[in-house]
């Protein structure tokens, strides 16, 4: 006759497990392997179970204590083999795993970085020469374009100016192009009116309007003019939008100014309020200085030793 455990025997958690089983009863290990590996799924979830390590029953008892006094030595090594394997191996794996995909991803996040570096210089680069050719040829365009009927003429007939070759010479253009090129205001501002100097502007993230002021910002010459280097490194200075920073540190600057101000006219004023005991000492000085000097009413004669040549005697 084929007993069900679980009806005649009850349920392996309330059984104890030092006490022999009922009579007909398997163990209580094999009680909870019909439990909790009865078929492949439910076998494979427990397994799982036992790697996170919530290797218990329902009851709470541990299933490996269970399983290990139970079946003895085959089940200390094959359950510690399979622990090593899955701890130290399946974890280390995949573990590993993961962290070379990380590290892979900073590699290839720090390679594009400086990719993108190295393309927004070698671009920055690219655009200021553009920047420069462009104000340099529209200028200079405008200055040829703006000479009178008679400097034209006396441009044209100079000796310079007769070649059997009509083009002009590389050395000759690449000496103009070297040459350093300076800008009055009004050159200035018909430059970057100019189309193609503004869409080099936009690529370079600057924003200027030509509206008259603007060219106070460079740094100009003495006779108010600004040459190319000063132009490009102030126009640089305009790039991005305005920060609260930027307003900060002008306010700071300013501010310091006004306390260098403020203390040179404290100094002025303590010194012009000394002024009149500084010039009654003066005169005091001076009115005892002349009482001294007086001229003396005898007169002393001066002598002065003159040394005697004498003839070398042999």
């Amino acid at each position: 006759m084929h007993l069900d455990p679980p009806k005649v025997c009850g349920h392996p958690d309330t059984l104890d497990p030092f006490a022999a089983t009922p009579v007909g009863c398997p163990t209580i290990s094999d009680m909870y392997g019909q439990e909790y590996c009865s078929s492949v799924l439910t076998c494979m979830f427990t397994i799982f179970r036992c790697m996170i390590g919530d290797c218990t029953s329902t009851g709470g008892r541990s299933l490996t204590a269970i399983w290990s006094d139970g079946y003895g030595w085959p089940f200390y090594l094959f359950y510690s083999f399979c622990m090593v394997c899955t701890i130290f191996g399946m974890f280390n794996i995949i573990t590993g795993i993961f962290v070379e995909a990380t590290m892979n991803g900073l590699k290839e996040q720090e390679i594009h970085r400086k990719y993108a570096q190295a393309y927004e210089s070698n671009y920055m680069t690219e655009q200021l020469a553009k920047l420069v050719l462009c104000i340099s040829e529209k200028v200079r365009k405008a200055r040829q374009g703006g000479e009178s009927f008679g400097a034209m003429m006396r441009r044209g007939f100079s000796s310079n100016s007769f070649r059997s070759d009509e083009s002009p010479s590389p050395t000759s253009s690449t000496d103009q192009m070297e040459q350093e090129l300076f800008l009055t205001e009004e050159e200035f501002l018909q430059a970057i009116r100019n189309s193609d100097v503004r869409m080099i502007l936009d690529d370079l993230d600057v924003y200027v309007e030509p509206r008259p002021g603007v060219f106070e910002a460079f740094e100009t010459q003495d006779d108010g003019t600004v040459s190319m280097s000063e132009l490009v490194a102030g126009l640089m200075s305009f790039r991005g939008e305005l920060q609260k920073v930027d307003v900060l540190t002008t306010k700071k600057v300013v501010g310091d100014v006004r306390k260098q101000l403020s203390e040179l006219q404290s100094a002025h004023q303590v010194f012009m309020s000394q002024m009149p005991q500084l010039m009654e000492q003066m005169e005091d000085r001076i009115s005892t200085a002349s009482t001294t000097l007086r001229p003396s009413s005898d007169p002393r004669r001066l002598v002065v030793a003159v040394p005697r040549k004498r003839n070398q005697k042999w």
